[in-house]
């Protein structure tokens, strides 16, 4: 009767301990199966990432393209463009957009990446040198830099009594080098307008 007794035991202890081995083993194949899930959703989530940066990527790209495209075209248009004669018997070269305010300097700076033949048929430049003078006049106190550059080039403060780093009217009377004068070409948004000096 004992040994039938302990034969059960030894049965149901068995049957326990391989039912065990069987779910921990399971469990262990479940846990790897969502390893592998989670590894491979890490790897797609990973890969769209990619594409989405690839795809803003070109789209600068294609941009940045096409603005200077655009740039380039503009250019060419404005090189190509002729001049509007007027009363006093020259003529005024096209001048980009972005140089509307400055009517003298704007035509220099717009032809000069046209070349030096479209350059010297400015009215008042010979030979590569600007003979015309400039006054122009700042939108707000100039930068250091700018005050640099303005007296690198000969300008002067065109105002009564007032310190440099308050002057919003500077002049040059002497002639002047395009190459020189483009100088002045970063600091175009800080002019509010410009004249000529020695224009008769």
């Amino acid at each position: 009767m004992k040994k039938t007794v302990l034969t059960v035991v030894f049965s149901v202890m068995l049957t326990a301990i391989v039912l065990g081995g069987i779910f921990i083993f399971w469990q262990m194949s479940q846990d790897k199966s969502l390893d592998k899930e989670v590894d491979i959703q890490k790897g797609v989530d990973e890969m769209v990432k990619d594409q989405e940066k690839e795809f803003v990527k070109s789209e600068v790209i294609s941009e940045t393209k096409q603005e200077s495209l655009d740039e380039k075209n503009n250019v060419e248009d404005l090189c190509n463009a002729q001049p509007t004669p007027i009363e006093i018997g020259s003529d005024i070269y096209p001048i980009d957009e972005k140089y509307k305010n400055i009517q003298f300097l704007g035509q220099i700076f717009t032809a000069y990446d046209c070349g030096e033949d479209r350059i010297n048929k400015i009215f008042g430049v010979n030979d590569g040198v600007y003979a015309m003078g400039s006054t122009i006049w700042l939108r707000e106190d100039p930068t250091d830099s700018l005050i640099k550059v303005f007296k690198e080039l000969n300008f002067s403060c065109g105002e009564e009594k007032i310190y440099e780093n308050n002057c919003k009217k500077w002049q040059l009377e002497e002639y002047i080098k395009v190459d020189e004068i483009m100088k002045l070409e970063p600091y175009y948004e800080s002019f509010e307008a410009d004249d000529c000096i020695h224009c008769g």
